[in-house]
């Protein structure tokens, strides 16, 4: 499996964290608005600390910038309506099916590349995750998961997500491999079972109290 092992690609991923946790978080846009040591515009530094280096995050500009949302939701659908416009047709054409030697591959690349931010279960509590300037979403949650296209999934990451610390990985994995990531992405989604009591509970009528009379 092509997968970075401890050699030079290693550097690679050393450098992608640090520039995570430092210089390349753009974070909620009240970061954008502290002053600038040298009086300019800070939008327009974060801009330039957010161009693609060790990963890519395709083209990250300053007027791009203040089109995102400041809230996880509004941000989210931000991204969901700008991948439409950018994928079209493509956006919901599934992925191949993925098979248990890709969910092995994806599994391990999950553990080697993406949990020291987004947790080995994708809830993202990591010690790590709460030094971003944007916080790691639940990957497990059902809602979350169906939100995005699996098209859209590949292409975060491969590209990134602007305005976050999540970068690309198209320039080291393979799109095999980042395939295998988004499969595995699907196994992390928690079920929500229904039971007997819970169904029991719904359906009860809920009687007024006293006081509500």
């Amino acid at each position: 499996m092509n997968l970075p092992r401890p050699d030079p690609r290693r550097n690679w991923i050393v450098s992608s964290v640090l520039l995570a946790l430092g210089t390349a978080g753009c974070g909620e846009t009240d970061s954008f608005r502290s002053e600038s040591l040298d009086g300019g515009d800070p939008r327009d530094e974060i801009a330039a600390r957010d161009t693609p280096r060790n990963g890519s995050r395709g083209e990250v500009t300053h007027e791009l910038l203040l089109e995102i949302p400041e809230d996880h939701g509004g941000r989210r659908q931000w991204l969901r309506d700008r991948l439409k416009k950018q994928l079209k047709d493509d956006y919901d054409i599934p992925l191949p099916k993925a098979t248990e030697e890709d969910l092995r591959k994806g599994a391990e690349i999950w553990s080697l590349l993406c949990l020291g931010c987004h947790g080995e279960g994708g809830r993202g509590r990591r010690a790590l995750s709460q030094m971003l300037p944007v916080q790691p979403g639940d990957l497990t949650d059902p809602a979350r998961h169906a939100f995005f296209s699996e098209q859209a999934k590949l292409h975060i990451v491969a590209e990134g997500s602007p305005g976050t610390p999540m970068f690309g990985w198209k320039e080291i994995l393979t799109e095999e491999n980042m395939r295998a990531v988004v499969a595995h992405l699907a196994t992390l989604v928690r079920s929500e079972l229904v039971t007997p009591e819970r169904e029991k509970s719904k359906a009860a009528p809920v009687e007024p109290k006293e006081g509500d009379r």
